[in-house]
């Protein structure tokens, strides 16, 4: 507060004198914001402005996290007052946390890529896994337990053995639930239907 006040009356006295009205602090935008997360995150590259698939993500991103901040200030402030740039950022790391990897060639080539950069488009494709290793043990099981009991096991593996059976459906399978495939597509991808 006392900065604040020797701010205001430092600012009050210039002015008196005829000097422009010094500005304090830079503020940013809430887009600015997640442009600078995205960057920090290596979502995105460049300083300027995206462009490309950088705009791509970049775009979708906002709108999800626009989407999450109205919504928190709707159903969580209820309305009273906006969300704080702390709060703002807490939802944003959030929608972060929540990522697929692109399915490539080599596993040391996957990409990791927030949910929420994603177009409907690229959420639709079956290029995402999750790494088996960041499947929780019961998701797993509670796969496993889907093929044995509408795939069969001809081969009376043990659980363990199926799931490295399976391991590569189940991360695609993982990968299309947190995208927001339904859990129609999901058991689809785990029964092997369409491969």
């Amino acid at each position: 507060f006392d900065r604040a006040s020797a701010l205001w009356v430092g600012s009050r006295d210039a002015v008196a004198k005829g000097a422009p009205a010094p500005k304090h602090s830079a503020t940013t935008t809430f887009n600015q914001n997640i442009l600078s997360t995205l960057r920090q995150h290596k979502v995105i590259s460049g300083d300027g402005p995206p462009k490309g698939d950088d705009a791509t993500k970049a775009n979708a991103f906002i709108r999800k996290a626009t989407e999450a901040v109205e919504r928190y200030e709707a159903v969580d402030l209820q309305g009273k007052r906006p969300a704080t740039s702390a709060e703002q950022s807490q939802i944003m790391d959030r929608l972060l946390i929540k990522s697929v990897f692109v399915d490539k060639m080599w596993p040391w080539d996957d990409v990791k890529v927030p949910v929420a950069s994603l177009t409907e488009e690229q959420k639709k494709s079956r290029d995402y896994i999750i790494p088996i290793d960041q499947i929780g043990q019961k998701t797993i099981a509670s796969y496993v337990s889907y093929y044995k009991t509408y795939g069969g096991n001809p081969k009376k593996l043990s659980d363990v053995a199926l799931a490295k059976q399976l391991s590569e459906r189940i991360t695609k399978a993982e990968a299309a639930r947190r995208l927001g495939a339904s859990d129609q597509e999901v058991g689809r991808i785990i029964l092997g239907v369409g491969e």
